[in-house]
């Protein structure tokens, strides 16, 4: 007569390692295909777009960005009004596969954010001007600097967090 032992399922567990160089090449992806997105952007878009892309911007800026039961950390709804607003800002380039890429970046970046949201540095920054004044250049149709400031705004992202775990 055999014994057999009680089967269980095996659960098995993966941390996600990050590094500080990966973070360094997705930011650096990211700024080159958010600026050639940008550029295309705001030369193709309308003006349904332009009141759209407002719309995303104000909802960012009335959602608070800290959670109320943990000041520290980041809201679950500006993490969605930040990401729908720079998607919003790519959406007339009109390449599926620039967009979805940008989505993917800038989702692998979020566990960074999250991890050093409680840092001075991050806490301080005033990101909503950022915003702001990325909205203004892709409105006055100023590739360009809209490119600038996008880069500035997630080079510094990556900088704040450098600065967390170093």
């Amino acid at each position: 007569m055999s014994s057999s032992s009680p089967s269980f399922p095996i659960t098995a567990f993966f941390v996600a390692q990050l590094t500080l160089d990966e973070l360094h090449d997705l930011t650096e992806l990211r700024c080159r295909i958010e600026g050639f997105g940008v550029a295309l952007a705001v030369e193709r878009g309308s003006l349904a777009w332009e009141s759209e892309l407002i719309g995303a911007h104000h909802r960012l800026e009335r959602t608070p960005r800290r959670r109320v039961d943990d000041p520290h950390h980041i809201s679950p709804e500006w993490l969605e009004a930040h990401q729908d607003f720079h998607a919003k800002i790519l959406e007339p380039c009109r390449i599926s596969a620039l967009t979805d890429l940008a989505a993917t970046l800038a989702d692998a970046t979020v566990l960074y954010r999250q991890w050093t949201a409680p840092s001075q540095a991050a806490e301080s920054r005033d990101i909503e001007a950022e915003h702001r004044e990325i909205l203004e250049a892709v409105l006055a149709r100023d590739a360009a600097t809209a490119e600038k400031l996008l880069r500035e705004h997630y080079e510094l992202t990556t900088r704040i967090i450098t600065q967390s775990l170093s």
